[in-house]
């Protein structure tokens, strides 16, 4: 471990951090890298809830402390206190909700940088921070994902980020549509999540290295394995003379005809190019028998499996077309010659890269249950490759981690590998033919999902790594200037602040069962050799013994947390999409009982279509922006003296009044606001006293009061 702590070279003049100052960022980085090392010894410290698993060394080589940690984040209330401003109940905060429908594209280079199950543009998100926050306020999201929060939080202090955003802009403020006036500058972003892969690739986004310095190093590492490139990738005529490169190569399932058991490949059968067609329903080439693609029967092969070192039965496959390179460049599609289907299926050497391969286990969870091994047999992570595929993922893997580069380099080309790595590098790469595409495309993996099609596209590995290249690249250079963000791994239930210390909130909770996230991130985990602790993980899992209770239990706990740590008065701001009725009620539920009371619902539309109908009251079929406050100290000092009175009731509403918008416009037409309806108004007022254990008027009673 401790080549972790040598000193490099600075390239950097004296940098403060957390009021220090170093002699360089390397020199910042030893420093923190040593604390950090130390506390991993502490027993207590591997308890918190959400503690990834991994050993120290890993973990250590992932992180970048005090910024970034692939473990919970033991600097993050130092920030806080260091950056953050005390709350002070004299200082007058005062926003209305933002009650307006967000539409914002994903046509950022920083969001098409990396793929991952869910993300929120951040031009959405600084619509919302502008408004509730000021520059140098802190701002959490424990739920971050890919940390677009924090790329929000750095883009409030670009005028021409807030331009973009249609704002007009004058000196340091920013006008909105409506005239209100928001001051542009950074924001510090506190970003947490369960997932280390999230994490790891949130640290990359909101510290985006040098696109210049970045391509220098991925040039080398691609010249380092251009050899390892044509031994794996070459393609040969049929005199075995090499004609170029392979781009990819399609794949199909082998079934068994349960009349004469015969055995066949589907794309020879059932698959026409230039007509477009893959057949539901096709003879059989030894007896005639139809086959129906509802019910075949799939054959299986056996083989020494040198990771598992034991050998495993699995669904068969075998390789039926080429996509390739010529000498020229050219793309060039052909039927396989037989050494392009030796070279595809011929197990390469493993040596040197056996050690960076650990025997990953799939989580026996709802997505192993469904697609990854009830007639597919895909038991581990590196069965969803290739064996060539695995050789050339983790041949650039270790060249990188080999490297001399600076670590900021080295994980920016492993970010790379990762925005690809378990997509298209994989067997879960879908090859299409349809009347749309009669001579087949590449269409890529069916989202959130293990599921493994009948025909699938093995891609050159390292071709992906040139494409994917220049996507970060083009993200490098669209990157933000302004103060780090802090990124901590571990979970919501337990943030590391203190009460009434986070100025915002804006965040992006687990949609129930509609996303595995632990399940899902296994296989780009084993890349970075950092894993979720997925019992923690906050989703309903009946495989997992996991219910809606479950679900419940843990919505609530971390809106609990985001209760405690934010400053009476503030606001959060959450964006959830669900269709079960059950899901949408548990979170309302588990805001209302942590305390929070609800101010506006609005939709979010990134542009997908479905978004713009407005919620009913028991399901959501759109992404949706939940505003919610955290009523003021004084008020609940004033109630907790007053009791559950009648005029305790009506400083409620008044108070809620004063939080909810007036008008509301939408396409130059005047909009109802549900939330002003005294029926809303009423269940606003019982869930808060009802919470309290306090006794409030009933529903006549309120009725015949006055509101104002």
């Amino acid at each position: 471990m401790s080549d972790l702590f040598q000193n490099h070279v600075a390239k950097s003049g004296p940098v403060e951090c957390l009021g220090q100052t170093f002699p360089s960022d390397e020199a910042r980085r030893e420093h923190y890298l040593k604390l950090l090392a130390e506390k991993l010894k502490d027993p207590a410290f591997r308890k918190i809830e959400g503690f990834p698993v991994g050993s120290d060394e890993d973990i250590l080589a992932l992180s970048d402390p005090p910024f970034y940690t692939a473990c919970p984040n033991p600097f993050i209330e130092e920030l806080i206190r260091h950056a953050g401003k005390t709350y002070n109940p004299s200082i007058n905060y005062n926003k209305d909700p933002l009650s307006v429908d967000v539409t914002e594209g994903k046509s950022h280079a920083l969001y098409n940088a990396h793929t991952y199950h869910t993300k929120v543009p951040h031009r959405a998100i600084m619509r919302y921070m502008l408004h509730y926050t000021e520059p140098g306020d802190v701002v959490l999201d424990a739920f971050c994902g890919t940390g677009m929060t924090g790329v929000a939080a750095a883009a409030c202090g670009s005028a021409g980020e807030v331009r973009d955003l249609g704002f007009s802009v004058k000196g340091n403020q920013a006008f909105d549509s409506e005239g209100r006036a928001h001051s542009i500058g950074t924001r510090k972003a506190i970003l947490m999540d369960l997932s280390p892969i999230a994490t790891f690739i949130a640290s990359n986004l909101n510290n985006m290295p040098s696109a210049v310095d970045l391509n220098e190093a991925a040039q080398s590492i691609l010249s380092d394995v251009s050899g390892l490139e044509k031994e794996l990738y070459s393609s040969l005529d049929k005199n075995g003379n090499v004609r170029g490169l392979v781009n990819y190569v399609v794949w199909s399932d082998v079934y068994i005809c349960d009349e004469c058991a015969c055995e066949y490949d589907y794309w020879s059968q059932a698959v026409e190019l230039g007509s477009g067609e893959a057949k539901k329903t096709f003879p059989c080439p030894g007896c005639g028998a139809t086959q129906n693609t509802r019910n075949l029967t799939r054959a299986y092969e056996s083989y020494f499996d040198p990771i598992l070192n034991h050998p495993v039965t699995q669904m068969k496959q075998t390789p039926v077309f080429i996509n390739y390179f010529d000498n020229k460049g050219k793309k060039k599609k052909t039927e396989l010659t037989h050494h392009d289907i030796q070279y595809a299926t011929t197990m390469p050497s493993l040596d040197g890269i056996k050690g960076l391969i650990d025997a990953v286990e799939l989580p026996k969870g709802d997505r192993y249950r469904r697609d990854a091994f009830e007639d597919r047999k895909v038991t581990h992570v590196h069965h969803f490759y290739t064996w060539r595929n695995l050789k050339a993922i983790f041949s650039l893997v270790g060249a990188i981690r080999n490297s001399k580069f600076n670590d900021d380099i080295k994980r920016g080309l492993l970010f790379v590998v990762t925005s690809f790595a378990d997509r298209n590098g994989t067997k879960r790469n879908r090859f299409v033919i349809n009347e749309h595409n009669p001579s087949g495309r590449v269409n890529g993996p069916m989202a959130n999902t293990f599921y493994l099609p009948n025909l699938f596209c093995e891609m050159n590995i390292f071709e992906l790594f040139r494409e994917k290249l220049k996507d970060v690249l083009s993200a490098c250079a669209a990157r933000f200037a302004g103060t780090r963000n802090f990124i901590g791994t571990s979970s919501s239930t337990e943030i590391p602040a203190p009460d009434n210390s986070i100025d915002y909130i804006f965040t992006d909770p687990p949609f129930g069962h509609n996303i595995q996230y632990s399940e899902l991130n296994q296989p780009l985990e084993a890349i970075v050799r950092v894993f979720s602790r997925g019992k923690d993980d906050i989703v309903v899992n009946e495989v997992a013994e996991k219910d809606i209770n479950f679900y419940k239990t843990g919505v609530r706990q971390a809106f609990s947390e985001y209760y405690r740590v934010l400053k009476p008065g503030r606001w959060i701001t959450v964006e959830f999409s669900n269709t079960k009725a059950g899901i949408w009620n548990s979170l309302q539920t588990a805001l209302t009982e942590a305390g929070f009371v609800i101010a506006s619902v609005a939709a979010l539309d990134k542009t997908r279509g479905g978004m713009h109908a407005m919620i009913g009251v028991t399901a959501v079929k759109q992404d949706l922006i939940i505003t919610a406050y955290k009523p003021g100290g004084d008020f609940e000092l004033k109630v907790s003296s007053q009791g559950g009175t009648q005029e305790s009731v009506w400083d409620f509403v008044a108070m809620h009044l004063s939080h909810l918008p007036v008008v509301k416009v939408k396409s130059k037409n005047l909009e109802f606001i549900a939330e002003r309806d005294p029926r809303i108004l009423f269940d606003r007022m019982v869930a808060w006293f009802v919470q309290r254990n306090l006794l409030v008027l009933n529903r006549p009673g309120f009725r015949g009061g006055s509101l104002v």
